[in-house]
């Protein structure tokens, strides 16, 4: 039961006298049952009533089924009150925390699932009105619902019924306030009881807490072209001057840097995990952060003051609530590394159906990861490109993140294929001119070269041909505004009553009208389309007019169909036969595109035309061997109107003139138009049918050359030295033979007779666009004097173009540098003291051009770098001549090794190498010269070993000494045994007290009584005495028997068990048939 606070005495009184008086009721009842008295009787009976009644109730007070005391009244359970609320104020946080917990009553407590506590703080006693108007600084659920699924374990003696919240507490306060708390129930009812101590604190709470002494507003400002972070801040002086500038006490201005956010809660952590990267002095509220190069990251950064004896001499304070806004809330961006490249770029080009000159490529591409604030930049070029600053590279367009494509209009008249790259800036603008293949689409082909009315009356209809049908009409009179609906039947549609034509069937399976046009007013005619590949002789052709009249809101279209048809008319949509195409065939001679067909039999006086296409009309996947001949799909016409008649040849050919320097692929149709105009476009690239590709080549053969190296290195240009080397050749297109290569220099030809043939490389079957490629290995000896190296190719293409190239770029360089030194001699002869100066000199000479010389050291304890002296070195006619001055102090003494290395001008390098000695001099006192280089030099006198056996002298000697040692041990050992094995005399009279040393030399002190009587002993139990082992440093646990003289008829036994041997005597006078006499004596081992 737990204890009543002062909020809750009276109810807790007012519910026990109500259990009271129930049970009391039955008391009286029984009491009352005494006959009636007056006077003085009656108050004595009254007196002693009361006090029996009294004494019952202290009899049955233990039987009454008394329940722990609630503050509320359980009718006002229904108001879900928290109860024993408590509050307690953290000073290292801060923060107050409130606990509660909920009503202690199952019959209310489903309430709870829908209830909500709410927080109140204020300086006052709160009531009901205060709380009104104030907002909660918490809402705590009364039970979760989903994760407690029995509102009884909400209840306030369950552990879910326990409750807290917590309040920071501003800086700068001291003062003392009240918590409340009231209830939000389920229907919105908010219950304010506000009871003391349950719902409302008795006491207010102290709160205490520092005023905020650090900077105002951190900012972070990233510049990637100084690859610098700028942070500024409001120092605290500028709000309220109080922290000292100068002097001891003057603050100092911390910088942090860290890469996670840090909050109050963690503030803490930023003094004991990190250290300042810089202490600035007071006042400062501008401080630049370097950030390294190829740093990728987000950043955080923090500003504090420490202020120098704050509360006493010689201590600090530093606040790190960051209670200012003086730490960034949100990371800033150091990103001075180019972003990754972008992904996935493809390109499609669309064009309006029937709008020659009208397209518009899609370009598409996927945003790069991890980049926030990037742009995209889109390019475009007629050929392949991988740089931006490439030559015919324009930029078309930017787009902002998130977006990923972008519709670029074609402007009018482009004919071919274009290229696609994107490229991304980073939010510091920050990118790359370099595209990798990813970055760029593949080639896309982009082709910008080309109503309520009566009836109208006098309806004709002619068809044209070419699938089309000319419809014409005179307008009805009387209407303005209206709509004429064209429509087409296979019969003459008659309706008998124009108010309710059912026999108009514009819909549904019994259809017999079909709309195949509507017009405005004002037109009165209109072509329409006729289905191709059809015949027919019955075709009508209606006009219906679908106007407003002037008491209609709406349009009525009549349907009488009186007077406004015509027909039969016969319309024929059938085309010719696809053209059968023998060959079109270039003949590079003429540099003509010459193509044969076979004129169609079974038309008469049918049209044909030549279209071109340049690039891949079966691009489609939907048009693998069949597509459409036409403009809009990228064809050309070459030839039109080339009509036949009876007297046409059955097979026709035609020619067309290629243009001087074309090389390149191309489609050729023929396509055929009867007499009533019904033109068959189709293209089929199936053997037989009217498209065949051809290689358009008025071009003579060209290639590419370049030279590698036995590495396999490209040889762009430039100088040849010694070494096997290959050209290679890269075709510009298909070749009809072998090129032929003539490599020549002016002393020597490298191959035999007028040329060689080149030999196969790999070929390219695949694509047409370029050749095969060629090598052809040659050497350049050393032997080979420096020259100009010329190489000559003749190349003979598929149609008899020929072409020849001359290339020269390549000089030969075979012959390394030679040097010769003329100072110093070798280290026999030439030898330096102290003091002495030492020149280096020499000569180098290349038969092209010394470049570079240089020189290094190298003595026996390190190596010098490679130092050029070539400014200091002479030029003349023969070569170079060069001279270093250096000084014995320079080097240790000993041996130094100078090396020259010459460099030419092809990179031929060529080293040579000079000794020379250091040494230092001196007199010793004995009048000897000692060198000390030549003393370091020598070698250290070698150490002599002695072999030594196990026989030798020292060894005999330890041997010998040993075995002395080991004997006087063996003799020490006997002697302390023996020593502790001594009998002692027992303090009894037993015959065995004698004295073993008597025994043991032959002699006693006392006569042996049993020798002379002839009796027999008594059993003597020896003990040995454990003291004079502790005291003894050299006993030993086991004991030696020591033998005395046998007595006549005795023997003595041992037996041993476990610590004690037992001694027996055997008596070997058994005349009597007794048992044998055994006297045991234990000894302690």
């Amino acid at each position: 039961m737990r204890s009543v606070n002062s909020g809750t005495v009276f109810r807790s009184l007012e519910d026990f006298v109500n259990r009271i008086r129930d049970h009391a009721y039955g008391v009286m009842l029984i009491t009352t049952t005494r006959a009636p008295a007056c006077g003085d009787v009656m108050q004595v009976t009254g007196f002693r009533r009361r006090t029996s009644l009294l004494l019952v109730l202290l009899l049955i007070m233990p039987l009454l089924p008394l329940q722990a005391v609630s503050a509320s009244n359980h009718e006002d359970d229904w108001m879900l009150q928290a109860e024993d609320i408590s509050a307690a104020f953290e000073e290292n946080g801060e923060s107050t925390t409130v606990t509660w917990k909920s009503i202690i009553n199952a019959n209310f407590a489903q309430g709870l699932w829908d209830a909500t506590y709410h927080l109140y703080r204020h300086d006052e006693v709160m009531n009901a009105s205060m709380i009104a108007n104030m907002t909660p600084f918490a809402s705590v659920d009364a039970c979760d619902e989903i994760n407690v699924p029995n509102p009884n374990n909400c209840q306030g003696n369950k552990p879910d019924g326990q409750h807290s919240a917590t309040f920071q507490v501003p800086p700068g306060i001291n003062a003392s306030y009240y918590y409340a708390i009231t209830t939000e129930l389920g229907d919105g009812t908010v219950t304010s009881q506000l009871d003391f101590n349950e719902s409302m604190t008795f006491q207010p709470v102290s709160e205490v807490t520092t005023a905020v002494r650090s900077p105002y507003y951190l900012q972070a400002f990233f510049n990637p072209t100084t690859s610098s972070t700028t942070l500024s801040w409001v120092n605290y002086n500028s709000i309220n001057p109080v922290l000292p500038e100068s002097g001891p006490d003057a603050y100092d201005i911390h910088i942090w840097q860290h890469a996670e956010p840090i909050t109050r809660e963690s503030g803490v952590t930023l003094l004991s995990l990190y250290s300042p990267i810089a202490t600035l002095v007071a006042g400062t509220s501008l401080y630049e952060v370097p950030i390294p190069e190829s740093t990728n990251r987000q950043m955080y950064y923090s500003v504090t003051y420490v202020l120098n004896n704050w509360i006493a001499p010689n201590t600090t304070y530093e606040d790190v609530r960051f209670l200012s806004g003086n730490t960034l809330e949100v990371p800033v961006d150091e990103d001075n590394v180019p972003p990754n490249a972008v992904q996935g770029v493809s390109a499609s080009f669309e064009s309006v159906e029937g709008l020659d000159g009208t397209g518009w490529t899609t370009i598409t591409w996927t945003d790069v990861l991890g980049e926030e604030g990037e742009s995209y930049r889109v390019w475009r070029a007629g050929s392949g490109f991988n740089n931006t600053f490439s030559d015919g590279v324009e930029w078309i367009a930017t787009v902002s993140e998130g977006i990923s494509s972008y519709n670029y209009t074609i402007p009018r008249g482009n004919l071919g294929p274009s290229f696609y790259c994107v490229s991304i800036i980073d939010s510091y603008s920050i990118t790359t001119s370099d595209l990798l293949v990813t970055s760029c689409s593949s080639l896309v082909f982009e082709d910008t070269f080309g109503s309520w009315i009566k009836e109208p009356t006098n309806v004709k209809a002619e068809y044209l041909g070419a699938s089309k049908t000319k419809v014409s009409w005179i307008d009805q009179i009387g209407a303005e505004g209206e709509t004429y609906n064209v429509w087409w039947s296979s019969y003459p549609v008659v309706v008998t009553n124009p108010d309710n034509p059912v026999e108009f069937r514009d819909s549904g399976v019994l259809q017999n009208m079909f709309l195949l046009a509507t017009v405005p007013d004002g037109f009165g005619e209109v072509i329409v389309d006729v289905p191709g590949g059809i015949f027919r002789t019955q075709s009508y052709y209606f006009v219906t007019s679908d106007a407003r009249y002037g008491h209609l809101n709406d349009t009525y279209e009549y349907r009488g169909l009186i007077q406004n048809y015509d027909g039969p008319v016969t319309e024929d949509t059938l085309p010719p036969l696809v053209p059968i195409v023998n060959e079109v065939r270039m003949y590079g001679m003429t540099d003509e595109i010459i193509i044969t067909w076979v004129n169609d039999d079974q038309e008469n006086n049918e049209v044909y035309s030549i279209w071109r296409h340049l690039g891949d009309p079966f691009l489609n996947e939907d048009s693998t061997f069949r597509a459409n001949v036409s403009e809009e799909n990228g064809w050309e016409l070459m030839l039109d109107d080339i009509a036949t008649d009876s007297s046409t040849q059955s097979t026709i050919i035609r020619s067309i003139q290629v243009a001087e320097g074309i090389q390149r692929n191309a489609w050729y149709s023929v396509v055929v138009k009867d007499e009533f105009d019904n033109l068959n476009d189709d293209m089929w690239s199936t053997p037989g049918k009217n498209a065949v590709m051809v290689r358009e080549d008025a071009t003579a053969a060209t290639a590419t050359l370049h030279i590698e190296d036995s590495t396999g290195a490209t040889v762009n240009s430039g100088t040849l030295q010694k070494g096997s080397y290959r050209l290679i050749i890269n075709a510009s297109e298909d070749l009809e033979s072998v090129p032929m290569v003539n490599i020549s220099s002016e002393h020597r030809f490298f191959n035999i007779g007028a040329g060689e043939e080149a030999n196969l490389l790999f070929d390219t079957p695949l694509d047409d666009s370029i050749g095969d490629t060629y090598y052809f290995d040659f050497e350049i000896a050393n032997t080979d004097k420096n020259s100009l190296v010329t190489i000559n190719i003749t190349l003979s293409d598929s149609v008899a173009n020929t072409g020849n190239i001359s290339v020269a770029e390549w000089d030969i360089d075979a012959k390394l540098p030679t040097i010769e030194f003329y100072t110093p001699a070798s280290p026999e002869y030439t030898t330096y003291m102290q003091g002495d100066p030492i020149l280096i000199s020499g000569g180098a000479s290349d038969d092209v051009g010394v470049v570079s010389i240089e020189i290094r050291f190298i003595t026996a304890t390190s190596t010098s770098k490679w130092i050029n002296i070539i400014a200091s070195s002479t030029q003349s006619e023969v070569g170079w001549a060069f001279a270093y001055p250096v000084a014995v102090g320079d080097f240790p003494l000993g041996t130094v090794r100078v090396e020259i290395r010459a460099t030419d001008a092809a990179g031929n390098q060529n080293t040579g190498q000079v000794s020379f000695a250091t040494d230092d001099c001196h007199q010793s006192i004995e009048g000897i010269t000692i060198c000390d280089g030549k003393e370091g030099q020598k070698a250290p006198p070698e150490v002599i070993l002695e072999n030594v056996s196990m026989g030798s002298g020292p060894f005999l000697f330890v041997f010998v000494l040993a075995g002395i040692n080991v004997f006087a041990l063996i003799v020490v050992i006997m002697t302390i045994i023996s020593a502790l094995s001594a009998p002692r005399k027992k303090k009894d009279d037993d015959d065995e007290g004698d004295e073993w040393m008597s025994e043991f030399i032959g002699t006693s002190s006392e006569p042996d009584m049993d020798a002379i009587t002839g009796g027999a002993k008594k059993e003597e139990k020896q003990v040995v005495d454990d003291d004079d082992d502790e005291e003894d440093p050299f006993a030993v646990n086991e004991l030696v028997r020591k033998e005395r003289r046998k007595k006549k008829g005795n023997k003595l036994n041992e037996t041993g068990s476990g610590d004690v041997s037992t001694f027996e005597y055997d008596d070997d006078d058994d005349d009597d048939g007794g048992k044998k006499k055994r006297r045991s004596i234990r000894r302690k081992k």
